[in-house]
């Protein structure tokens, strides 16, 4: 390859990251009112949320396709050696930005974590709670049963 088209490369996948960081930036940030929302069990929003989450890591992935490929073949060139200074010096800020992009993602990890274990507990307090009313409507019946052979007429077959 090239000395410029190198440099133009690495440029190229310096702006995607970028435009991935900022993405995982969003992404983090939904996950934070996620959180918020699973608090105050607003769950109408809390699917809206997830929606942006879909579509903003859908977005992440579309980068993740032009990326991928530049990435490994640069990469390559950068282990041989044979990327000039100013191409390495390049590179090292690339990986970087991607070992940046790697702390946000852990971040998103444990809050998603966080999120989906105080869901958990919320779906069990709700089982709970639809456990009692099973519970008492059994109860209540009891106390209150329903004939259903009201009027009816009994036949003895031993006549």
């Amino acid at each position: 390859m090239g000395k410029q088209y190198e440099r133009e490369v690495l440029e190229k996948l310096l702006c995607i990251a970028e435009a991935k960081k900022k993405k995982w930036y969003e992404l983090q940030k939904l996950t934070q009112e996620q959180r918020a929302l699973i608090a105050s069990e607003g769950m109408e929003d809390l699917l809206i949320v997830i929606d942006k989450k879909e579509m903003c890591i859908h977005a992440i992935d579309k980068l993740d396709e032009e990326f991928i490929p530049l990435y490994k073949r640069i990469q390559t060139e950068y282990e041989n050696g044979c990327l000039d200074r100013e191409c390495t010096a390049l590179f090292e800020e690339l990986e970087d930005d991607l070992q940046c992009i790697k702390d946000i993602l852990t971040k998103i990890y444990e809050e998603d974590k966080e999120n989906v274990d105080k869901l958990k507990d919320i779906q069990k307090e709700y089982a709970g709670n639809i456990k009692r009313i099973n519970q008492g409507t059994k109860r209540q019946e009891l106390y209150n049963p329903v004939h259903s052979i009201d009027g009816g007429i009994f036949i003895d077959e031993k006549q």
